[in-house]
């Protein structure tokens, strides 16, 4: 009978996740971007309110939005947004907070779980060099949103916030083209 209860709320646990998970997946797909900027949308859409920054080796081209015309992203004041395109196509969003109190980071965390759910569990240094304070990943099925803040001591971003979010599928598109 015990292993019966156990067996039956391990059940009802992944059934409630799964329903959960998907709900939100499917959130993160339906908005893909955010206020005037969605993912896989044609870069002639934003061409006159961009300047090139650089190209990067696997030639999206990633380019700082100018016009001052977005102050706040989820609830928190912003430094800039940078946009990077691949093959003229909407590829990467990058919301730059820059160095922000604790407090706004947790609102900046709780408006992104009202809207996304709760973030996937992710080894914070697992994606690249850089030194993390914290991280938090959202994943849908074609859409990677990550929310980033880095240590005071790491030598590329120190002490910033910034959310991104990337196209998986133009991602893949990226890769196939490398090799």
């Amino acid at each position: 009978m015990k292993f019966r209860i156990i067996i039956s709320v391990i059940t009802l646990t992944f059934l409630v996740y799964t329903k959960v998970y998907a709900q939100y997946s499917e959130a993160l797909e339906n908005k893909k971007g955010f206020n005037k900027f969605v993912l896989e949308t044609p870069f002639k859409n934003y061409q006159n309110d961009l300047i090139l920054n650089l190209t990067g080796f696997d030639g999206v081209k990633y380019y700082k939005y100018v016009k001052t015309d977005i102050k706040v992203v989820f609830g928190v004041e912003i430094k800039e947004i940078k946009l990077g395109f691949f093959e003229n196509m909407l590829y990467t969003i990058s919301i730059e907070f820059g160095a922000i109190e604790d407090f706004k980071i947790q609102q900046l965390d709780r408006n992104l779980v009202d809207i996304f759910g709760m973030p996937l569990s992710v080894d914070p240094n697992y994606f690249s060099e850089a030194k993390y304070q914290s991280n938090r990943v959202w994943k849908g099925q074609t859409v990677w949103l990550q929310r980033d803040t880095y240590s005071c001591d790491d030598v590329i971003a120190p002490c910033t916030t910034s959310i991104f979010l990337v196209s998986l599928r133009l991602r893949q598109l990226i890769k196939d083209k490398s090799f």
